[in-house]
């Protein structure tokens, strides 16, 4: 039986992208999947755990030290970081799989990345947007759930899909994480304990990113549309109120598809700490079955 570390680098990685002025800095969130290792070197599972969460931010620098220097880092070679992590274990003792979930950039390192795309097409468009000084203020409390549906239809046949992520913080304080996504005659479910210190982040970041008061502004149009497809996407919100307006469930609805820069930045991040909260927790289903034929394919 393999063991699964989640892991998380204790602050933010520095690297280089092409065409980028400066360095970036990242937050790496992943998973390794431990088959085997050197039990004289790592005596318990304990020991064979701080061996792989220490390592990650030394392992990561290395990685981006020895990178191909016409490379992209962030989203188009996540399996060569990944091989990257692998072999650095290997030498260590440790045989093993390694998935990167998220690689979320610093603010700041956001904002040069943003600034150096200097032939972007969408830049005329950008200007001129909402800024968070139109929004009206409100109050609330706690984030209690955050759900997102999302549907796509092309003109190919089987070619539509349609899902939904359900964040849930239950009274027993555990946060339950839903996800079911059906496409091409196949629908799977996962779902998943939320690691705690991720839940309370993402918790943190709801309150402070005025996400409730941006469903205020109407939704933004694409620039640009596809005549042979059509997708949407909605994120709801609930908070309970109780404490503040005497309501315990206030939902707010926004268009995740809207070409609105500042929404779309707090929806990346969010998006980001949910990744975080599935990989610092624990996967209690996963399941894949034909919608045509509802015989189970895979469970875990």
């Amino acid at each position: 039986m393999s063991i699964i570390i989640p892991f998380k680098t204790d602050e933010p990685v520095e690297f280089t992208e092409p065409q980028v002025d400066g360095f970036l800095k990242a937050v790496i969130c992943g998973r390794v999947n431990i088959f085997e290792y050197d039990t004289s070197l790592y005596a318990t599972e304990d020991d064979l755990k701080k061996a792989v969460r220490s390592n990650i931010s030394p392992i990561a620098k290395d990685s981006f030290e020895h990178w191909p220097t016409d490379s992209i880092i962030r989203s188009e070679n996540r399996q060569l970081l990944n091989s990257f992590f692998e072999e650095s274990f290997k030498e260590m003792g440790i045989t093993a799989t390694v998935d990167v979930t998220s690689f979320a950039l610093t603010d700041e390192s956001q904002e040069i990345y943003n600034a150096s795309e200097a032939s972007d097409i969408l830049a005329p468009y950008k200007k001129d947007q909402p800024t968070l000084d139109d929004l009206t203020p409100e109050t609330h409390g706690p984030v209690v759930s955050i759900v997102t549906s999302y549907s796509s239809h092309g003109m190919a046949m089987n070619s539509g899909s349609s899902g939904r992520e359900s964040v849930i913080w239950k009274d027993d304080g555990t946060v339950l994480i839903e996800r079911t996504n059906s496409s091409y005659e196949k629908e799977t479910c996962e779902k998943h304990i939320a690691g705690s210190e991720a839940a309370a982040e993402l918790r943190a970041y709801v309150a402070e990113s005025r996400i409730a008061e941006m469903a205020q502004i109407k939704s933004i149009p694409f620039p640009f549309t596809m005549t042979d497809y059509s997708s949407s996407s909605y994120m709801t919100f609930t908070f309970d109120d109780s404490a503040v307006s005497g309501d315990k469930n206030v939902t707010r609805s926004i268009d995740r598809s809207s070409f609105w820069q500042v929404q779309s930045k707090v929806i990346s991040k969010i998006d980001e700490l949910i990744k975080e909260c599935i990989t610092m927790g624990e996967c209690i289903e996963n399941t894949t079955k034909e919608t045509n034929n509802p015989n189970l394919i895979t469970t875990k």
